[in-house]
């Protein structure tokens, strides 16, 4: 584990330092992300003063929401932009290479991607800005359980992510179906479960379960009322992380090569 963690992060910096390389392009690139997802956050607010709160959630409990799986998301990202591309890796052979290296292709797929620190960013302004408006009291235990929520959250949507990659060792053309799921649930993954439809509230709870690592959570911090799921949450996150390993290590097993 010390080598793989010790290549990983040899990968990491060449990944940074190619990115800022060009400063100010890749500053550009973090600036244009995080004005994106406070403009989405911006939307929120407005769709709030223009309809009034929904029972039981209001502009800030909503922006705790949004923030959260924001964070979460954007680290996954971060550190499995690869996964998230690999469909590029597939169509140009480039898999074939990766293969031939000496180090596990997880790792030389997982670098770290420059401009999703702007999405990091702007999901803990709006994290913190809907904690302060609802009065949310932090304590150590309070802030070593979110700590464990955003982690089991990021290794969450790393699962979701390999698991898309998955895809394309089968098909490059079906990639949409794993991104309305990947991206999908990050969207619905900020809107209150209890709002949400029975078929729908089950998908994101017991098939992929986004809204035990943001929603449930997010009502722990509200409430102050743990319960024996909200503590489960984050292990949840990273068991889910396990089945997307492994699902990722059958399908390297089952590639072929693209021949070229």
């Amino acid at each position: 584990m010390k080598f793989n963690f010790q290549m990983w992060w040899l990968f990491t910096r060449a990944a940074l330092r190619t990115q800022m390389a060009d400063a100010s392009n890749a500053v550009l690139w973090a600036a244009a992300t995080l004005l994106g997802m406070l403009l989405e956050w911006a939307t929120l607010w407005a769709l709030f003063a223009r309809f009034g709160s929904i029972p039981g959630w209001d502009f800030a409990s909503s922006s705790m929401l949004f923030g959260l799986v924001r964070i979460a998301f954007g680290i996954a990202e971060m550190i499995g932009r690869g996964f998230d591309r690999f469909h590029h890796v597939i169509r140009k052979g480039d898999f074939d290479r990766m293969l031939l290296r000496p180090v596990p292709v997880a790792i030389q797929l997982s670098v770290a991607e420059f401009s999703r620190f702007g999405m990091i960013g702007a999901g803990m302004v709006a994290f913190l800005y809907g904690c302060s408006a609802a009065h949310v009291v932090f304590n150590f235990g309070t802030i070593a359980y979110l700590v464990a929520v955003i982690s089991g959250g990021a290794a969450l949507f790393y699962g979701l992510l390999m698991m898309q990659a998955t895809l394309c060792f089968w098909t490059v053309d079906g990639i949409e179906v794993a991104n309305a799921v990947v991206y999908g649930g990050q969207t619905a993954a900020q809107l209150p479960l209890d709002k949400l439809s029975r078929p729908l509230t089950f998908v994101f709870t017991y098939v992929f379960p986004l809204a035990i690592i943001n929603w449930i959570p997010a009502k722990v911090l509200l409430t102050g009322e743990f319960n024996l799921l909200a503590l489960a949450a984050p292990l949840i996150g990273w068991l889910f992380f396990g089945l997307g390993a492994l699902v990722w290590k059958m399908g390297v097993r089952a590639y072929t090569s693209t021949g070229s």
